[in-house]
């Protein structure tokens, strides 16, 4: 039962909060020791001439609800997960973007911010740190969507 009241709990925030992100785990999160301090950096190689947001030492996993326009909302809810290569979220590109794009076709969105694994003394590419299990998202998902649709 806790469950579920987190979910609705986390849904009506994010429903009200509107392209606000939440934090998952205020708390922290499972197995990180400390908290980076987030970078955020436009300088690198530009996509159809505009910057890519790249998105390094995320610690802190959030989810931010892009919700469809009403006159165009099918009721249909996306995960979407931005790339980047174990130690950036490319999350203009392959997030708010995404995120806008379905948006326009009235397809709600909600946009993950996970956690990248580079940390100090570790190798390049070591096993991703689990932002969560993967369950947490779609139960969301599903709790949002309407019945019948």
């Amino acid at each position: 039962m806790k469950k579920y009241l987190f979910i609705f709990s986390l849904l009506s925030t994010m429903v009200m909060a509107q392209e606000t992100p939440i934090l998952l785990f205020p708390d922290g999160a499972p197995g990180e020791t400390t908290k980076l301090k987030q970078k955020d950096d436009l300088s690198g190689n530009k996509v159809a001439g505009c910057p890519v947001l790249r998105i390094s030492d995320v610690s802190e996993p959030t989810l931010t609800f892009f919700p469809a326009p009403a006159d165009n909302n099918s009721g249909a809810t996306i995960i979407v997960n931005p790339g980047g290569g174990y130690n950036i979220l490319a999350y203009n590109l392959e997030g708010t973007e995404i995120c806008k794009r379905f948006n326009s076709h009235g397809v709600n969105c909600v946009l993950v911010k996970y956690r990248v694994p580079r940390r100090e003394g570790l190798e390049k590419h070591q096993a991703p740190r689990r932002p969560f299990s993967g369950h947490g998202e779609q139960q969301l998902c599903r709790a949002y969507i309407p019945a019948g649709r």
